[in-house]
């Protein structure tokens, strides 16, 4: 491993804020593996007041092995992350620095950013949104064990 890649040691979640339930379902699901040392998360609820916001993301992209990125029409239409996030997290898969998690959690046309191409951890025309709770939360337990297995 070289030590810029050494130094990418966390997972990187991008989302939309109309996401937000997904990404608090994640978080919680992956607290126990932080809490353990086995990986640490990045989003954007880490930005505190007085901060500047660009420079900790900025910071963040680079720290991170892993890019999870919460599929939806939101998170695409997002100029945040598209002007900001993806970008700098593709560049980072280009020079193979990071992997990139796609998560579909509503339906989306992966192809609407160019990112059908990636590895999705379920089939973009298949989001989480369309099952019913129980299976929902199942699919994310799989879908966090995958996510941890990059830390590994």
């Amino acid at each position: 491993m070289t030590s810029l890649h050494s130094a990418r040691d966390a997972a990187f979640i991008s989302y939309s804020q109309k996401d937000r339930r997904w990404l608090c379902m994640l978080r919680i699901l992956l607290k126990p593996y932080e809490r353990r040392g086995l990986i640490q998360v990045w989003d954007d609820s880490s930005l505190r007041a007085g901060q500047r916001w660009n420079e900790e993301i900025e910071h963040a992209l680079r720290r991170a092995r892993v890019g999870v990125l919460l599929s939806s029409p939101d998170f695409f239409a997002s100029d945040v992350v598209t002007n900001v996030e993806l970008p700098a997290l593709q560049r980072a898969e280009v020079r193979g620095e990071l992997t990139l998690f796609c998560i579909p959690v509503r339906p989306a046309d992966p192809d609407a950013l160019g990112l059908a191409s990636y590895h999705w951890v379920r089939a973009p025309d298949r989001p989480l949104s369309l099952l019913r709770r129980p299976a929902q939360e199942q699919a994310l337990v799989a879908i966090v064990r995958d996510l941890v297995t990059l830390f590994a």
